[in-house]
């Protein structure tokens, strides 16, 4: 963005993830209302990733290694996350996926 620092656009990306991720669990009986939260909480997590690298950008030189660095930790994340949450859904069911993205973006709030 121009407009907006990086830093600006994290911050509301987590709070509007967040506030969608919470009236999506207050209202996950509703079929519309899943189908909506599930898009909003989509549309503002999506440029979380560009904002972040941007973020970084700032404090740390992103030479190639340490851009390789970045990307092999982030793919370990997406490998272990969803096996972490499958098997809790296992044990306890489908809406653990809504508390666990809803306590990640609590914790994203925290160390913003």
């Amino acid at each position: 963005s121009t407009k907006l620092s990086p830093r600006t656009m994290c911050f509301f990306g987590v709070i509007s993830a967040t506030l969608v991720m919470t009236a999506l669990v207050a209202f996950k009986e509703n079929a519309l209302a899943v189908w909506i939260g599930v898009g909003g909480f989509g549309f503002y997590i999506g440029p979380l990733w560009a904002s972040l690298w941007a973020y970084m950008g700032e404090y740390v030189e992103m030479s190639g290694t340490a851009g390789t660095v970045i990307t092999i930790g982030s793919g370990l994340g997406s490998i272990i996350a969803p096996t972490v949450v499958g098997q809790m859904m296992d044990k306890m069911g489908p809406d653990v996926l809504l508390y666990q993205q809803l306590i990640c973006c609590f914790g994203l709030i925290l160390i913003d």
